[in-house]
């Protein structure tokens, strides 16, 4: 059947299903920053008896998906089918956005030295996108203990640099600052130039579900510190242990929470600690936007947003996209979105301004 592109000038790809008379109805996919790996499913009727073989026998395929418009973004992707269900000529088919199921099921005992860097890059099966350098050094030796890559990856992922995200994205692998920016031409990260930062502007077709829910987090306001040392923070009730500090053990607070860990691990053992907890928190505000177009920004991108006919700015414009789920329907099928939509981009938003927030509210 070949490519398919719908009434919101998108199309899409899956082969070499598409290329054996299977015709796709519905697809839905998503992505997210941080360690999961994106996933969904498709909606296909088979056309012909020749196509029975795949249902069983076909593991894999890849997924194209086109902006047609002026727009033109495009992705393209391996897939590792999980589950399928099967009626008369129907098939649903569920899957993980990797090209090597051994990525995550095989468990390997060995060592890695060459630096995080290379590390990461020796464990994750496609495409990766570095754009910022590790804080950590080269010299230390990375132990993989009955692990899978995949847990290896996202542990050394997490630890890479202090105020960075990664995602295993459609697009592969990608870590960067927290607020860099990036255009999708290869400009360099950078956390000032305002001419890489992308505007979100809504139309009147697209809806924002959430409210501004404006809170205090306490782990995005607290940074881990050394126990040893005396930061002035009144949190820290240690003082100044210099004296009787240990030469190999180092003690790291955060936010009245202690860790003992080796002080040659302690730096990564610390960004860890303080990029998980930036990573699954919502930011000091999140909102969820549907659109019914393919949009302009991509997963981990910085975006200015601006709604459509708001009347009164508000201060708190700044967002990160930390997940992208898009929804195709081929013209004529009855399913939909839940807001009546044939083809839709959901997307997250991640506030990265802290409002009036100056110090811990219930301090």
């Amino acid at each position: 059947m070949g490519k398919i592109i719908n009434s919101s000038d998108v199309s899409l790809e899956f082969k070499p299903w598409t290329d054996k008379k299977c015709r796709i109805t519905r697809l839905q996919v998503i992505e997210q920053i941080g360690g999961k790996i994106p996933n969904g499913e498709i909606d296909m009727i088979l056309d012909d008896k020749e196509v029975e073989k795949m249902i069983t026998d076909q593991n894999t395929g890849t997924i194209s998906i086109t902006d047609e418009k002026e727009k033109g973004l495009s992705y393209k992707f391996d897939v590792w089918i999980t589950e399928r269900e099967y009626y008369e000529n129907i098939l649903k088919i569920k899957f993980v956005c990797i090209k090597d199921l051994s990525f995550f099921t095989k468990r390997i005992t060995t060592y890695h030295q060459g630096g995080i860097k290379s590390t990461i890059g020796s464990l994750y099966p496609g495409d990766q996108d570095f754009r910022i350098e590790p804080s950590v050094s080269d010299d230390i030796v990375f132990y993989q203990n009955c692990e899978t890559n995949y847990e290896m990856c996202k542990r050394l992922c997490y630890a890479y640099k202090d105020k960075s995200i990664f995602s295993f994205g459609w697009d592969g692998l990608m870590i960067k600052d927290l607020r860099g920016l990036k255009d999708h031409d290869g400009n360099d990260e950078s956390q000032d130039d305002p001419k890489l930062r992308l505007t979100l502007e809504t139309d009147r077709l697209s809806v924002q579900t959430q409210t501004y829910n404006l809170k205090y987090d306490k782990y995005l306001n607290h940074e881990s510190f050394s126990a040893w040392e005396d930061t002035g923070d009144k949190e820290s009730t240690t003082g100044s242990y210099s004296e009787v500090m240990s030469r190999n053990a180092k003690v790291m607070m955060n936010y009245k929470e202690y860790r003992v860990m080796g002080k040659d691990s302690a730096e990564l053992i610390s960004n860890a600690w303080n990029n998980k907890s930036l990573m699954e928190s919502d930011g000091y505000t999140s909102l969820k936007i549907v659109q019914p177009d393919m949009p302009h920004y991509k997963l981990g991108d910085v975006v200015l947003y601006e709604r459509a006919l708001q009347e009164k700015s508000l201060p708190w414009k700044n967002y990160l996209i930390t997940s992208n789920e898009l929804f195709f329907s081929v013209d004529g099928n009855r399913i939909m979105d839940p807001n009546g939509f044939r083809f839709s981009w959901t997307s997250y938003l991640y506030g990265l301004e802290d409002g009036d927030w100056s110090k811990d509210p219930s301090a």
